[in-house]
């Protein structure tokens, strides 16, 4: 198996595309990248586009070798602080949406009239993210969610408790 280490210092989508056609044209080539910085979004991303290891710049003596060496073994390979959301699945812009709309306490049929979808095209959407997320079912979502915002990225709305009403 043929092994790439590439340098970049910062993510972007020129490199995202770069990453994609490359694993396309050599979908045997091992790939590892060290980035001066990126964050949990961008590792993602980098993930996506067929990245096989993923190395801090400032980690890059004592990590490069054993990065290279698991590859090399098929793993997959990102800093322990980047394993979270490195270990999920995307979730698409169409899923985020509804999830949201789920944790704001709408029904399916309510989601899909304000989406203007078929109540079976929200259901289609929700089993998709309730695998992605691991969970069967709305209040599993939902507790994922709520439990875990900060790592899921942008687009899933969090919910403020409601506001109790001002006495006059």
């Amino acid at each position: 198996m043929r092994q790439l280490v590439v340098y970049c210092e910062r993510v972007s989508s020129e490199q995202m595309d770069w990453f994609k056609e490359l694993k396309r044209n050599a979908p045997e080539l091992l790939i590892v990248a060290v980035c001066e910085c990126a964050d949990r979004r961008a590792v993602r991303r980098l993930i996506d586009g067929g990245i096989d290891g993923f190395v801090f710049a400032d980690q890059l003596e004592e990590a490069l070798a054993p990065t290279v060496a698991a590859v090399f073994t098929g793993q997959m390979v990102v800093p322990r602080e980047m394993r979270d959301s490195a270990n999920r699945p995307s979730l698409s812009t169409r899923e985020r949406q509804i999830l949201a709309m789920v944790v704001m306490g709408l029904t399916n049929q309510e989601i899909g009239a304000r989406m203007f979808l078929a109540e079976s095209t929200v259901k289609s959407h929700l089993s998709s993210a309730y695998a992605k997320l691991g969970v069967h079912s709305r209040s599993e979502a939902v507790a994922v969610i709520l439990d875990r915002s900060d790592s899921l990225g942008n687009g899933i709305a969090a919910v403020a408790p409601k506001a109790e009403p001002r006495a006059a």
